[in-house]
């Protein structure tokens, strides 16, 4: 467990020094502020719908940076 552990953490330092990371980590948190201030014409369930974006958006940035 410890050494999944110490792989885990260097891969997410190692990812984190890639410059294409803070734009992509720039560009999602833009767009989540942008997604939270539009409306959704979705009858009630904006929360909801918010979250699906949100997490959609996320996996795409995520596939993007890979």
């Amino acid at each position: 467990m410890y050494r999944t552990f110490v792989i885990a953490r260097h891969t997410a330092v190692e990812a984190m020094a890639q410059p294409i990371y803070l734009l992509v980590l720039a560009i999602g948190a833009a767009l989540m502020c942008l997604f939270g201030l539009l409306p959704f014409f979705t009858l009630g369930v904006d929360t909801k719908m918010f979250l699906d974006v949100g997490r959609d958006f996320v996996l795409l940035l995520v596939l993007l940076a890979t």
